[in-house]
């Protein structure tokens, strides 16, 4: 805290309080910027786009294609401790004034101002909490008017005490016989002769998963147990695929959901009741009058159609397309994220009742689309909540975009406002595991654009050392390239085997084997040592005293 005596004049609300009392909480930041206007660089990355990393560091060279030089506490107090250090105070200075930079350059390039602006308008909310994060809050003030406008009473706000001492009261007289597959991720289950998997992560409020169609409810200390089932995800059939792969992806899965079947607290009697799995009500349908989020949703995807029309009509580069981007951008990200309020458990209008309702009519309608995939004679590979993969079998490109348009016309003959859509057609695909696999995306419009698709695997994780990096992605660009597989293995071979000699020979530079991950507890605390390096290393220095 800097020891700062007039730490209120941060915001402009006076408090006399110790600064060490507010906390680091959002409400502490909160309170500590009450009327400024203060924008989070990271928050408005992690809102806006899909990144492996969102530190400072990650988001320039991703985003900007710049080089930041970061610099740790010693090396930023070297000018001041030592005679002569090797960073000068002109550089301190001048690294300073880029990090500002940066900074700058990162929320122009988002278009975050403009695009908050733009949210805070479609939702009535206000503009300073906007800048904070929280997509429950302005869903909150999205529905908050919409059921002041249906003389509809919401309901009250979320109070942690009141909510802790109801979950003490219902602890002591509630049956200890729950059901004991809740909470158990992975939950493996049979439906006829379809092996799948229930992916029953709960549902929570990330601030980085602003656009994901999964989502999940945060958990608490006194809460850790899933809520409710999530998404569905089917089992893989692992392998090297040759020929293409039709990505096939409902657009925006859950807010269809919820228009398609009238899912709602005012067309669902009992909403707001902790129901179990099995004792879920019939969605609603068309025998009741459209409901509050129903129509609010239908409202936001009807004004951003109107407003890709007059995109349609402007340049790309003008202003005015940028301008109805931005505002069509803000109702997608509305839309989207309105499911998200229901299986947030400190959203106001949190109801678990509709939110497992939902989940539930995701996982029956991707069944649902597998059964009519598999009826026109094609085989589905993979699966997971919104989407399915589709082995085409052909290794012509016209004709595998064929198969997708009439795969899509099968099953969207079905459904009023549910649309499936074409997400990606894949040249080669290496199907690993469970949300693992590479894959040779093609471009619908040219089969000669192609763009390597890695997901899961662990050589775009962080916390790999730069050399399995780059030897893993050399590896996988060969069995993505178009060779036979006998060349293939023989490649791989002869790569792998100059590796090795190179490695024993010192011939990669240190830092080739750095790995950089964070402690997450006391390293004495770690159980399975051996596959935690960082935990090793950390021990090996607590045992030395050097630290």
């Amino acid at each position: 805290y800097n020891k700062l005596k007039k730490w209120d004049r941060l915001g402009r609300i006076k408090n006399k309080d110790q600064i060490q009392k507010i906390g680091r909480s959002k409400f502490a930041q909160w309170e500590l910027t009450a009327g400024r206007l203060c924008l989070d660089s990271k928050i408005a990355a992690s809102e806006l786009i899909h990144c492996r990393s969102y530190e400072m560091e990650d988001l320039v060279e991703t985003l900007l294609k710049m080089n930041r030089q970061n610099l740790s506490t010693e090396q930023i107090s070297e000018p001041f401790l030592i005679t002569n250090p090797k960073i000068k105070l002109i550089d301190l200075i001048k690294w300073n004034w880029n990090e500002n930079l940066y900074t700058l350059k990162l929320v122009e390039h988002l278009n975050s101002i403009p695009l908050f602006v733009q949210i805070t308008q479609i939702v009535g909310g206000v503009l300073s909490r906007t800048l904070m994060g929280g997509r429950a809050e302005r869903n909150e003030y999205l529905l908050l008017h919409a059921c002041h406008r249906n003389n509809c009473i919401p309901p009250d706000k979320y109070n942690a005490i009141k909510s802790s001492k109801s979950n003490v009261t219902k602890k002591k007289t509630q049956d200890k016989k729950l059901p004991s597959k809740i909470g158990e991720n992975n939950q493996e289950i049979n439906d006829g002769d379809i092996e799948v998997v229930v992916d029953t992560e709960p549902i929570q409020e990330e601030e980085n998963e602003i656009t994901a169609p999964k989502q999940e409810e945060k958990i608490t200390k006194n809460n850790k147990k899933t809520q409710y089932t999530g998404g569905l995800v089917l089992e893989p059939k692992i392998g090297l695929y040759e020929t293409f792969i039709v990505l096939l992806d409902f657009n925006s899965l859950y807010p269809s959901i919820i228009q398609e079947f009238n899912i709602c607290f005012t067309t669902v009697d009992q909403a707001f009741d902790d129901l179990a799995e099995v004792d879920l009500p019939n969605a609603p349908g068309s025998s009741r009058p459209d409901g509050i989020l129903k129509n609010e949703i239908r409202k936001l995807v009807n004004r951003r159609k109107e407003v890709k029309k007059l995109m349609s009509k402007e340049k790309h580069e003008s202003e005015k397309y940028q301008q109805y981007n931005i505002r069509q951008l803000g109702l997608k990200l509305t839309a989207n994220s309105m499911y998200g309020c229901l299986g947030f458990k400190q959203s106001r209008f949190f109801a678990k009742t509709l939110a497992a309702m939902i989940t539930s009519k995701g996982r029956e309608l991707l069944l649902q689309t597998k059964t009519l995939v598999e009826n026109e004679n094609f085989s589905v590979i993979y699966g997971d909540t919104d989407s399915l993969m589709v082995n085409t079998n052909t290794t012509n490109f016209l004709e595998a975009k064929q198969i997708g348009q009439k795969l899509k016309q099968v099953v969207n003959k079905n459904y009023s406002l549910l649309e499936l859509d074409i997400d990606g057609i894949y040249k080669r695909l290496l199907l690993l595991k469970k949300k693992k696999y590479a894959a040779l995306s093609v471009d619908f419009n040219d089969e000669n654009l192609t763009t390597a698709e890695l997901k899961g695997l662990d050589i775009v994780r962080r916390d790999w050392s730069e050399l399995a990096k780059d030897i893993g992605l050399e590896i996988v660009n060969l069995i993505l390239s178009s060779i036979d597989r006998k060349t293939l293995i023989e490649r791989i071979t002869s790569v792998l085997a100059l590796r090795r000699e190179d490695l024993e020979d010192g011939r990669f530079p240190l830092e080739k084997f750095e790995i950089l991950k964070q402690l997450t507890r006391d390293p004495a605390d770690y159980k399975d040592i051996k596959s935690q390096p960082h935990a090793v290393i950390a021990r090996r220095l607590n045992e030395s005293k050097k630290v």
